[in-house]
């Protein structure tokens, strides 16, 4: 009954929203970062190669699923 008023307030509020839910769920915002990762075959460090790789992998996932 609680967090139901609390999420009535919060109306238009995501970020309120989403910190209720996570008191509620008892999550705790964490970070992970990746210290390698195999792009190609190759391993590498570099953050910038990582994030475009990921980039790369979640730009194409709807032009696969269409195809």
């Amino acid at each position: 009954m609680y967090f139901d008023k609390l999420l009535l307030k919060s109306t238009n509020r995501p970020s309120t929203t989403w910190n209720i839910v996570k008191t509620i769920t008892n999550n705790a915002t964490t970070s992970s970062n990746i210290a390698e990762m195999n792009i190609n075959n190759n391993l590498t460090s570099n953050s910038s190669t990582i994030a475009n790789a990921f980039n790369a992998y979640f730009s194409s996932v709807a032009e696969n699923l269409t195809a």
